[in-house]
């Protein structure tokens, strides 16, 4: 739905009107808890997912939607609350763990984020573990917080085989300090300058 994201203002509106008009269609909801999530409204969002959870409680990426705007809003216990909803109806959708771990590595509970991953990692298939960083990213920021220094950087070189540069940045950036502890380490730079650590 990525061509939703252009919409201006009025065709925001004309959504919300529609939406009055026909108040239980929950992929409107699901299109403008999109919208305003791209648009990084997370109140909105939050508002939405609860109005369309009331209509239909059983779509997991709602709940998931919801998760993840807590989570940006800092509301880690709640986002929490509403990931495991998320996984708890459809466990097989990998996707819907990254704000669990997320919200685990705020909540400094840092042994359930690594076993967690560790069960993403044993149980996701293969084509999902090869595109999806965010697994390997929050163990490493996890291992990270821990002290766990050679734990950290084998997953620090794993997120990065499977993202980008903006994984790279997102890891230079470090806004969360989840690898403060490494700052000083010389393989830590070394994969941060995009060169093997050998």
């Amino acid at each position: 739905m990525v061509y939703l994201f252009t919409v201006q203002d009025s065709g925001i509106r004309q959504l919300e009107n529609i939406k009055i008009y026909d108040p239980s269609n929950i992929w409107l909801y699901m299109t403008l808890i999109d919208i305003y999530s791209h648009n990084k409204n997370y109140k909105k969002v939050e508002q939405l997912c609860k109005e369309a959870i009331a209509i239909d409680g059983t779509v997991a990426n709602i709940y998931y939607e919801l998760a993840d705007a807590l989570l940006r809003r800092k509301q880690y216990d709640e986002s929490l609350q509403y990931s495991d909803k998320a996984i708890l109806l459809r466990p097989n959708l990998w996707h819907l763990y990254s704000v669990k771990t997320s919200a685990l590595i705020f909540l400094g509970l840092l042994d359930k984020c690594i076993d967690t991953c560790s069960y993403i990692i044993s149980h996701a298939p293969e084509w999902y573990l090869k595109q999806s960083e965010f697994v390997y990213y929050n163990l490493a920021a996890a291992y990270a917080r821990k002290g766990d220094v050679v734990n950290a950087l084998k997953n620090i070189k794993k997120t990065i085989k499977i993202g980008d540069i903006k994984t790279i940045r997102s890891i230079r950036k470090d806004e969360d300090q989840d690898f403060y502890k490494l700052s000083n380490n010389p393989v830590f730079k070394r994969l941060l300058q995009g060169r093997p650590s050998s």
